[in-house]
């Protein structure tokens, strides 16, 4: 099943859906090299003609022939432009095929392959390889070609003279293992600088991401030195990369020049001897630097083809579901939600990954957070979680909304379990307002809409009303208009928050979550929301994940959580009056 799923995702599979295009490319390419052989033989017999013989003897055959190189020339030039356009239309096509399937893998990705993973690896193999993979491709063609324009100039070589043939072909020969270890060790070091460049674009990313934190708390010289460290990686590994290219690069030109020199040698020794043709030798010296192109275009298509395969695995490793699995949903479908949930039984582990992909042996760190958890949740009731910071709070939710799948026991949504859910099913049926919610780089409609595109205006700011969002939003020159900046910069920590309220809200599901969803706010905003979420009760299943205790005195039922355990459940007076445990923590956020 491994081995098919790769064989699926594979760029060559990209390339097969244009495969006329890819064929003309290819082919037009291959002919334009061909037409600069034929140019260059020509080219050396025009020479020849017209300086062995009188000029006025041989002028008409010599215009004849100049015609004709001159319309090879010229077509080969039409054919090579043809090349390019056919290029980079499978080029684009291809790129936006692949990065279009990446980012639809993306959704599809658990949240454990997120959390095991770095920002700068994600984007990296989404954006950057894919483009790295198709470009190699031209590289891959010309250099091809190049070689087999170049074999049939070895044959003619030989044809002309078996001695520079020869000597031609042992160059090549010694030249093609330098060349050999040059790609061996490009390779490795290429590696080691995607490495450090993936570093680099993460911490990069974070630096940007966290400016408010890096202000707030002067981490900006603890920050500049990781960066520094992280930029110094990849500056020695590019320099490395690079400076042994060139190095090698160098050694290489250095044996084509001698190549140069023996050849022509050679040949005057042969021109004195009248054993080579005035015209053969002229094609010979035309074409001694040729050698260095072709000792070049094996290194270059070795490399490529190296490259190419690099970034072919990193992007297409996203579709490895051993290394990066994704969701997996069942195949039920609940037409009508009512909102009930159960957990039966249910246990859970952390895993914590302490082994590296150098490391012979996976070692995982097992943190066990529930053994045995049982729960009811009633349709269209208000209930709360609450316990110490670790207590399992917000790992309860992870579990209801499946961004992490349970080790043990079940959980169901209207008696149906969550597994056997469709994604729809489970995910248009239950809402989340996390604590520290993403606003996207748009307006205020838009973020709005992208919880439901077909809300009405009249929809969107009872929603902002119910959120208590509407007043800002009033007072805004542009209104809901006004563009928020990358994940809601431009607004403060509460208006983030009653933003991501407002359009969970318009989603309207059956069950709507709040994790923390308060803990932003100002007392009089709080009270706003807490307003709000008064009202859903009686119509919707709300579930309530509080740090502050006060939040949380309507709600029907509070599971009280110590340990990964419910210790005591209740409304709020009954457990501030019979649990000393609540009482003491309700006392302490109040004192």
């Amino acid at each position: 099943m491994k081995k098919r799923e790769k064989k699926k995702h594979s760029l060559f599979n990209y390339l097969l859906k244009h495969k006329f295009g890819l064929f003309l490319y290819i082919f037009t390419t291959a002919v334009y090299y061909v037409g600069n052989i034929i140019t260059t033989i020509l080219a050396a017999d025009f020479l020849a003609l017209v300086t062995e013989n009188s000029l006025n003897e041989v002028f008409n055959l010599a215009l004849k022939q100049l015609i004709i190189i001159a319309v090879i020339m010229l077509t080969s030039r039409l054919l090579y432009w043809f090349s390019c356009k056919k290029y980079f239309d499978l080029m684009t096509s291809v790129s936006y095929e692949i990065k279009k399937d990446l980012i639809d893998r993306s959704f599809k990705l658990s949240s454990k392959a997120y959390s095991e993973s770095t920002s700068g690896l994600l984007i990296t193999r989404i954006t950057k390889d894919p483009d790295e993979a198709i470009w190699k491709l031209d590289r891959i063609v010309d250099g091809a070609s190049e070689i087999i324009s170049f074999a049939v100039s070895l044959i003619y070589i030989l044809f002309i003279n078996v001695w520079i043939g020869l000597i031609t072909a042992a160059t090549i020969v010694g030249l093609a293992f330098l060349e050999r270890y040059k790609v061996k060790t490009y390779i490795k070091n290429k590696q080691k600088e995607k490495e450090c460049s993936e570093g680099v674009t993460s911490i990069t990313n974070e630096i940007i991401k966290s400016e408010k934190d890096i202000k707030c708390l002067n981490l900006e010289d603890n920050l500049r030195e990781i960066s520094n460290q992280r930029f110094s990686n990849y500056k020695e590994t590019f320099y490395k990369t690079h400076y042994t290219e060139s190095k090698l690069w160098n050694i290489r030109r250095i044996c084509t020049i001698a190549y140069s020199f023996i050849i022509c040698l050679v040949g005057l020794f042969l021109l004195k001897d009248a054993l080579i043709a005035t015209s053969a030798f002229l094609y010979v010296y035309m074409n001694r630097n040729s050698l260095n192109d072709i000792v070049w275009n094996i290194g270059t298509i070795t490399g490529a083809l190296a490259e190419f395969k690099v970034s072919e695995n990193r992007m297409m490793e996203l579709f490895d579901e051993e290394k990066y699995p994704s969701e997996k949903f069942g195949t039920e479908t609940l037409n009508s939600c009512i909102g009930k949930i159960e957990f039966k039984n249910v246990a859970f582990s952390y895993e914590n990954l302490l082994s590296d992909d150098n490391d012979k042996e996976r070692k995982v760190e097992i943190r066990e957070i529930f053994k045995d958890l049982n729960f009811t949740v009633e349709p269209n009731t208000t209930i709360a979680f609450v316990g110490k910071s670790g207590s399992g709070k917000s790992t309860i939710l992870n579990l209801i909304t499946k961004m992490f799948p349970v080790n043990g026991g079940e959980i169901l949504l209207d008696g149906v379990n969550i597994d056997t859910l469709t994604r729809d099913s489970l995910r248009n049926n239950i809402s989340l307002v996390n604590q520290f919610p993403y606003i996207y780089n748009a307006t205020i409609t838009e973020n709005l809409l992208l919880a439901r595109q077909d809300a009405t205006n009249e929809e969107i700011i009872d929603a902002c009303k119910k959120a208590s969002l509407w007043e800002f939003i009033s007072s805004l020159p542009k209104g809901l208009d006004t563009q928020v900046g990358e994940n809601g910069i431009k607004l403060s920590g509460g208006q983030k928050q009653r933003l991501a309220i407002a359009r969970a809200l318009l989603r309207n599901s059956k069950v709507i979550i709040f994790d923390e969803s308060t803990s932003s706010l100002d007392n009089l905003a709080q009270q706003d929301i807490k307003t709000s979420i008064d009202n859903l009760a009686g119509g919707n299943t709300v579930i309530i994940v509080a740090h502050r205790l006060s939040t949380i005195k309507n709600a029907d039922v509070i599971f009280f959580l110590d340990e990964g355990k419910i210790h005591a459940k209740g409304t709020f007076e009954e457990l501030y009056n019979n649990d000393e445990m609540f009482r003491n923590l309700f006392m302490t956020e109040n004192e």
